[in-house]
């Protein structure tokens, strides 16, 4: 007896139905298998994508509040130079959202002599005297259900600012104490 090839090995199966082994549509299943898979990792990179524009954009609303408090110092200090005055608040509104900036008065902490200046010889009395002042920069707008004046960021900035010299006639030293409780070391 000789051994002679079956017909299915001859033909396809394809070709003779008979041959069938139960796996026509596997590749059809394999393709929806990996289709769905891809498919779970797009949305996840997706989600990912939109988080992180979501922490980039509350980042960037942190840092321009930061900066306002900061050039509401610098405000601060112009005035007090100019004006003796250093205690304001200002708002600015641009697109629906408000920056609101609020700076304490100056707080005098101590006076010291002011030594080499030359300002000191006639009757005047300058000292080196160091301020306490806080600043608070806060982000109003709309949040996420639409109720107005929520604040979306806050930054607050306490410093310490020393002017050599000073006349002492300028100084307030009777701060009320709701003031002083304004800054923050």
């Amino acid at each position: 007896m000789t051994n002679r090839p079956t017909p299915c090995a001859i033909r396809s199966a394809s070709a003779n139905p008979s041959c069938d082994r139960g796996e026509t549509g596997s590749a059809y299943i394999v393709t929806l298998m990996v289709l769905f898979v891809l498919t779970i990792v797009g949305l996840s990179l997706t989600l990912v994508t939109q988080t992180e524009a979501l922490i980039g954009s509350q980042d960037r609303i942190t840092q321009r509040v930061f900066y306002s408090a900061d050039a509401g110092l610098g405000v601060a200090v112009a005035k007090a130079l100019a004006f003796e005055d250093t205690s304001f608040a200002y708002d600015v509104v641009f697109q629906g959202l408000t920056d609101r900036v609020e700076v304490s008065p100056f707080i005098p902490l101590d006076a010291q002599d002011c030594t080499g200046c030359e300002l000191n010889q006639g009757p005047e009395s300058y000292k080196r005297i160091p301020f306490a002042v806080n600043s608070v920069a806060s982000r109003i707008g709309l949040d996420a259900g639409g109720n107005p004046d929520v604040i979306l960021a806050r930054r607050e900035l306490s410093v310490m600012i020393e002017f050599i010299p000073w006349d002492t006639r300028l100084v307030n030293w009777s701060v009320s104490p709701e003031e002083a409780a304004k800054v923050h070391f």
